[in-house]
């Protein structure tokens, strides 16, 4: 099977981004109250790696929506878990519950988001597929 690669190469781009972010040294942060900006960066990048995965299993197979939704949440969530857990073997980073609960978020708005664009058009078959 051939992937078209203007699909392929941004989720894989992403995750490349989230191994390498997630291996840098804990840095300083500000802090914003109950969302610190580390919470805020986690749910970002889990939203636009969920959107890509998304785009990606649209484009490449032929899944109904829930499908794909269960293939992006399951698959992201994993990859939220073995980042978390790739951080515990960073100098100066640790695991955590909260910055994994923040992924999940991120996933899960992404869920939302392509759910609500899916029943209100069909540009993500007709453009995308």
């Amino acid at each position: 099977m051939k992937f078209k690669i203007i699909t392929s190469l941004p989720v894989l781009l992403a995750s490349v981004a989230i191994f390498i972010a997630s291996h840098q040294p804990q840095i300083d942060l500000p802090d914003l109250g109950i969302l610190n900006f580390d919470k805020i960066l986690h749910l970002s990048a889990f939203f636009v790696y969920s959107l890509l995965l998304m785009l990606f299993l649209v484009s490449n197979f032929n899944f109904n929506k829930r499908k794909i939704l269960l293939i992006t949440f399951a698959f992201a969530t994993l990859f939220a878990i073995s980042d978390e857990f790739h951080q515990s073997f960073v100098p100066g980073r640790d695991a955590s519950v909260y910055d994994l609960l923040a992924d999940i978020i991120g996933i899960s708005l992404s869920l939302l988001c392509f759910n609500l664009i899916y029943k209100t058009s069909g540009l993500i078959h007709k453009y995308v597929c």
